[in-house]
């Protein structure tokens, strides 16, 4: 038939028991919509658009969480209390860079602030590098 549509501001689908196991939603307060697989009590895979920025995948459990970030910028990945745990693409600076964080805080990068190459591969806390490889010399 010609002008089939559903029109909904939230879609739950539930398995046998009624728990909820895919939500579509387009109504949330900031203009985000989201598809979400999974449910609070197991965890899932959450993909957020919001107006303006770019898509967002969040993978949660009941104990975790964590959000992965593609955009056009690059890829980023968040721990659980939102700080940043890698960065490959656009950097905080505005330039290309792989950054790896710690704490919050940078713990390697693949360029230094103003854009010059200062390493091909992350040191290891061994004292090897990431590949098992003894640091270089300078």
């Amino acid at each position: 038939m010609q002008n089939d549509e559903l029109k909904a501001r939230r879609i739950t689908l539930v398995d046998s028991q009624g728990n909820p196991r895919i939500c579509l939603e387009a109504d949330h307060p900031d203009g985000r919509c989201s598809i979400t697989l999974g449910s609070p009590a197991t965890g899932g895979i959450q993909i957020n658009a919001a107006p303006g920025q770019f898509p967002k995948i969040a993978m949660t459990s009941p104990t975790k969480f964590g959000e992965l970030s593609i955009t056009s910028e690059g890829v980023a990945l968040r721990a659980s209390d939102g700080r940043l745990g890698v960065i490959l693409g656009r950097g905080l600076d505005g330039k290309d860079d792989l950054i790896v964080f710690k704490d919050g805080q940078i713990a390697w990068r693949s360029t230094d602030p103003n854009g010059a190459n200062h390493a091909t591969e992350p040191p290891a806390a061994s004292g090897t590098s990431a590949a098992g490889h003894p640091p270089r010399q300078p």
